[in-house]
């Protein structure tokens, strides 16, 4: 089996062009590829409707990278008027 270099600026515009949809099926493919992927569809315009969502993206972002958070660009809360409990205000506070 020949392996060949992947070049990051070349897979990096791929990745660009490439639907979300797309970009989640990537992430499945390997792990160098995944935080790529990641890392791109951080950089869109990232939509939360609701507590749940929030906590949700919370814990992908804080997971295992600690710089992925970095690169959240543009990000609308919506309808993020429950009240948080002490637990999960302290997560958002993290961020």
């Amino acid at each position: 089996m020949m392996h060949f270099p992947l070049n990051l600026d070349v897979l990096r515009l791929i990745l660009t062009w490439l639907a979300n949809v797309d970009l989640l099926k990537v992430t499945y493919v390997s792990r160098a590829l995944q935080d790529e992927a990641y890392n791109e569809l951080l950089t869109r315009h990232i939509r939360l409707n609701g507590k749940t969502r929030l906590l949700s993206f919370i814990h992908f972002v804080l997971h295992d990278n600690i710089h992925r958070l970095s690169f959240v660009r543009t990000l609308t809360l919506r309808n993020i008027d429950a009240l948080l409990q002490p637990e999960e205000g302290a997560l958002v506070l993290t961020l």
